[in-house]
């Protein structure tokens, strides 16, 4: 990161040295058409290289964008007003989307457990009734999240989220986007204490 602006001016410099040492130190064994000839010829291959740099740097900001774990604005305005009709002003909420969704929603975000087991103990330390998920591809979601991701209805069968009901849609973007509401929390058993 930091090197890279010297290599700017470094790539630049060298080939102008290369080029003065093919005029001044080569006419001895080259003739005036060779010269001329090997400095096009090094010009032609420093632009190729450039342009195959250029052309693979796109390709890979292009693949990175594809892959970038974070809807656009318009998804998350979608997902805030959605969440505004159903929750309570304040109310918490677990996601993936951590402070996007915060800012978005002017609700409070519990970085997502990790994996749906983990939601019950979340849930002993802070009360919260829903959770969004929203990845590109469901495969690609986090461990043990990925099931809910890719088929409907699973969320209710994993023991201890008591999900009442499920909401999915796909946002135009390509993020799937899982919505499930949780029920009311069982009450703890007591737990002794040793004297």
């Amino acid at each position: 990161r930091y090197l890279f602006p010297t290599r700017i001016l470094l790539e630049p410099i060298a080939l102008l040295a290369l080029w003065a040492w093919i005029a001044r130190v080569a006419p001895a064994t080259l003739g005036t058409a060779a010269r001329r000839a090997l400095q096009i010829a090094v010009a032609v291959l420093v632009l190729a290289w450039a342009g195959w740099s250029t052309v693979r740097g796109l390709d890979e900001a292009r693949a990175a964008s594809q892959e970038r774990g974070v809807p656009s604005t318009s998804t998350l305005t979608a997902i805030s007003v959605m969440l505004n009709e159903r929750l309570t002003p304040g109310e918490t909420v677990m996601s993936n989307l951590g402070p996007a969704l915060a800012w978005q929603t002017n609700h409070s975000v519990i970085h997502l457990a990790l994996t749906p087991s983990d939601v019950e103990s979340c849930r002993r330390l802070h009360e919260f009734r829903h959770i969004l998920l929203a990845f590109r591809i469901g495969k690609r979601a986090w461990n043990g999240w990925e099931q809910i991701m890719e088929r409907e209805g699973t969320a209710a069968t994993i023991e201890g989220l008591r999900v009442v009901e499920e909401k999915r849609f796909t946002s135009f973007d390509g993020f799937g986007v899982v919505w499930l509401q949780l029920g009311p929390m069982q009450p703890a058993m007591a737990a002794t204490q040793p004297r």
